[in-house]
């Protein structure tokens, strides 16, 4: 409650200032850094998906990779999958390291949608090769 200087009820420590108030959602603790660890997690599952997928479509044959870092690593395997762990290990750290913050959620969210929307294409492209034929193109 506000109190006016020099008025009955007026206490020393709050004098003229305004206390505080804090919105109820604001006192109980954040489920934002749970939420982050939880899309890391899919994060990491879908990743790891891709990464099947892309392999798998490398022995079929009739594959571009359009990503120009990994197209390079295509011919050696191992390679590629040192490459596409590193990547989401040092973005998992960094999501990691900064899972309270909104920003770190948004983009963990856009991640999982772009992962999902990746494996939405491999489906279609399986799909695909499952009717017409590994040489069909």
């Amino acid at each position: 409650m506000y109190r006016v200087p020099g008025t009955a009820g007026d206490s020393e420590g709050a004098v003229g200032r305004r206390p505080r108030l804090q919105a109820a959602w604001r006192r109980r603790p954040s489920a934002r850094p749970r939420r982050v660890l939880l899309l890391v997690g899919v994060i990491c599952l879908l990743n790891g998906f891709d990464l099947a997928f892309t392999l798998l479509a490398r022995q079929v044959g009739q594959f571009r990779e359009v990503n120009p870092v990994a197209r390079p690593l295509l011919e050696r395997p191992a390679a590629l999958v040192a490459f596409k762990v590193a990547a989401v290990l040092v973005a998992s750290v960094i999501f990691i390291a900064f899972r309270r913050h909104r920003l770190t959620e948004i983009a963990c969210w856009g991640f999982c949608f772009v992962y999902t929307a990746l494996s939405l294409v491999w489906t279609t492209y399986y799909g695909y090769l499952s009717r017409c034929g590994p040489r069909a193109g």
